[in-house]
């Protein structure tokens, strides 16, 4: 253990900083204030340099505490690179943790600027890998990053254009610094909520809470897929026999569907998607670069459905339900085009015969065209929307498509029987891929086997 400050009370925290990156292995960081000078961003273009997984929780506010500079990097950085990520904590984050795991952890009072760790009066301690484990605190260090996973957003491109917008007014109006403050936090989702994290009593219903979580979730899943659609629609990853011409979403949805039945291969052991994470944690640019030149050297024989796919089915639902078309359908259309969702049709095959109005078993395909035009036919519970009502509204209706979809499911004005999240949020990608990647509960377990930390519903 030793102690890191100015000179000459104890080493220097850029010193150790260049010290430890280059044998750890991977580097995770809670500081609320950064700000990136005209050079290198402190800690982590070092980090780059040594290719290490980067992972950084940063504060986020009306007080703009991350400069939209340091959001600038790490949006460039996560289309680039799989193993950098940079997530946001509402309010509540003061720590300043600097773990180079496998080497040691400073937990101290310095943010991430020149003046922090170039002239002020900072005080804090290294712990090596060796004291973390010997007193139990690396225990005590995952526990504590977890928990800021839990009450975390990921950066993406929406969340950056609304701090950079916030940059701009505060600068311009100083004086009224406080109330540009109070009406950007009470105007977004994320900041909404001011209860602590370590209050005794929950400030939401249970209800409220999983809407909040499900919420998060969706978001915090499209924030990685869109820069992972960016990199699989790459000439140089897309394989020859998918047209350039496909939406870069609708490719990504794709790769993840062939990966995870054909490489993670849940057919044949159980929740197999846990042993590819625990071998990609530490990896996971290393393992997408793998799995994307997999894909690169497929053959379309072997990959036919996911051609059809791509080619006939997304462009089908992209026209059939279009905000102006989708009302408009006659019944076998509108069941015709629902039945390609994976996941209606996954639902579709396990209701029972007499449910759809056969008298004997008519095969999967019969089933799930049959329960397409009963979702034509059918009113939601309260009776206030059709099911081409209901599906327009979570498609094109206003707001946020997740709030939308989860209404969606829980709102008696909108639920359908047998329609759950996943359907909806692929029927969304499908139908609109230039916004919402397509995405169900399958997506969230092939990015998790890659290596990534997501949330697998139960």
């Amino acid at each position: 253990m030793k102690l890191v400050g100015l000179e000459p009370y104890g080493e220097l925290l850029r010193s150790l900083s260049a010290e430890c990156v280059t044998d750890c292995d991977e580097l995770i960081v809670a500081i609320p204030y950064a700000e990136k000078g005209n050079h290198e961003l402190l800690l982590f273009d070092e980090a780059i340099r040594n290719k290490k997984p980067i992972t950084f929780y940063g504060r986020i506010d009306g007080t703009c505490p991350i400069d939209p500079n340091v959001l600038n990097w790490f949006l460039l950085r996560q289309r680039a690179i799989a193993s950098v990520e940079c997530r946001l904590v509402p309010h509540w984050l003061h720590a300043k943790v600097i773990w180079w795991s496998g080497v040691g952890a400073y937990i101290g009072s310095a943010n991430l600027t020149d003046r922090a760790w170039n002239r002020n009066f900072e005080a804090g301690v290294f712990l090596t890998q060796s004291e973390l484990d010997a007193e139990g605190f690396t225990q005590r260090l995952d526990d504590f990053f977890d928990g800021l996973l839990a009450r975390s957003i990921p950066l993406s491109d929406e969340v950056y254009k609304d701090q950079v917008d916030l940059k701009r007014r505060l600068l311009d109006a100083r004086k009224q610094e406080d109330r540009v403050r109070d009406e950007f936090e009470s105007r977004l989702r994320y900041l909404s909520d001011r209860s602590s994290p370590i209050a005794h009593i929950p400030s939401r219903s249970s209800f409220t809470t999983r809407k909040r979580s499900f919420i998060d979730e969706w978001h915090e899943t499209i924030a990685y897929l869109r820069p992972l659609a960016d990199r699989v629609a790459r000439p140089e990853n897309r394989p020859s026999w998918i047209p350039d011409s496909t939406p870069a979403t609708v490719q990504c949805d794709q790769f993840l569907h062939a990966y995870y039945y054909n490489v993670v291969s849940p057919r044949s052991e159980k929740d197999a998607y846990l042993r590819h994470f625990e071998r990609n944690r530490l990896r996971t640019e290393d393992a997408l670069q793998e799995t994307l030149s997999w894909w690169k050297e497929s053959k379309e024989f072997t990959y036919e459905s996911e051609l059809e796919m791509m080619v006939a089915i997304a462009p089908a639902f992209e026209t059939n339900f279009a905000e102006n078309a989708i009302l408009s359908l006659d019944r076998e259309t509108f069941a015709n085009t629902l039945a390609h969702a994976h996941a209606f049709g996954m639902h579709s095959t396990r209701k029972s015969v007499e449910e759809l109005g056969f008298a004997a078993p008519p095969g999967s395909w019969p089933k799930i065209l049959a329960h397409g035009r009963m979702i034509y036919d059918a009113k939601s519970v309260s009776g206030a929307f059709s099911g081409p009502e209901v599906f327009r509204y979570v498609i094109w209706g206003p707001g946020d498509v997740a709030e939308r979809i989860w209404n969606a499911v829980h709102e008696p004005d909108y639920q359908l029987d047998g329609i759950g999240t996943s359907t909806f949020g692929e029927v969304v990608g499908w139908t609109r891929p230039n916004l919402y990647p397509p995405r169900n509960q399958r997506t969230n377990k092939a990015i998790r086997a890659l290596g990534r930390k997501i949330k697998i519903a139960p």
